[in-house]
């Protein structure tokens, strides 16, 4: 559509429960946003279609890190 830079709506928000990942991978998993921050919901994989049903935005991850502990920041693209 000739747009160069598509701007997402990408925010920050704390984690109300760990998460956990392999570095060096920038993973972008289903959640669930609400008052006290964003929940992860349990993913098993690209044929989980009832999570992405679930969720209301996802969670994007730093590939530099190997996991996040409740109340860190991470970043939240909305769907």
């Amino acid at each position: 559509s000739g747009e160069i830079e598509p701007m997402l709506p990408m925010l920050t928000a704390p984690l109300t429960a760990p998460l956990q990942q392999k570095a060096g991978l920038t993973r972008v998993l289903p959640a669930i946003w609400g008052e006290s921050g964003v929940t992860p919901i349990h993913w098993k994989g690209s044929g989980d279609v009832p999570s992405l049903a679930r969720a209301n935005c996802f969670t994007v991850s730093d590939p530099e890190r190997e996991g996040y502990e409740a109340g860190d920041l991470i970043r939240v693209l909305l769907h």
